[in-house]
């Protein structure tokens, strides 16, 4: 069986099992482990002994649930690239909005956009009659 630890792990799962199930005192467990006392006394407590993920839970965004919603639909229905998605979000959402609250939006419900173009290229942004048309059909949907 593959283990996968990150690259600092001083310990592997059976070790923090055995931990957990010692009776031994803390410094005899931290002298045969290599493992600091702050180590031992958080494997004792544990049930589970794989690592815990350290991917956010929460997504730390500027952008408000409705927007997030708003954000979704408009690309995974018009296939904007991302950076043509992230100029409608500052020009009708969230002038704030930042490229990672977008990308990181259509990536957590596994949707599909069109391939990011290169980001600040002048000719792949949204050209700006397409633009007024886009502002056009937003404020009326509104």
């Amino acid at each position: 069986m593959m283990i996968a630890l990150h690259k600092q792990a001083r310990t592997t799962p059976l070790i923090r099992a055995e931990i957990a199930a010692s009776d031994e005192p803390v410094s005899a467990l931290m002298q045969r482990y290599g493992v600091t006392a702050a180590t031992v006394r958080k494997w004792r407590h544990r049930t589970a002994f794989h690592d815990r993920s350290h991917t956010a839970q929460r997504l730390q965004t500027t952008l408000s649930p409705a927007q997030e919603a708003i954000v979704v639909y408009l690309g995974t229905t018009l296939l904007l690239p991302l950076d043509d998605l992230l100029a409608v979000t500052r020009e009708f959402l969230c002038p704030q909005g930042a490229v990672s609250d977008v990308g990181t939006h259509i990536e957590a419900i596994g949707a599909t956009i069109a391939p990011t173009t290169f980001f600040g290229s002048e000719d792949q942004i949204i050209p700006p009659g397409k633009m007024a048309r886009l502002r056009a059909l937003l404020t009326h949907a509104q």
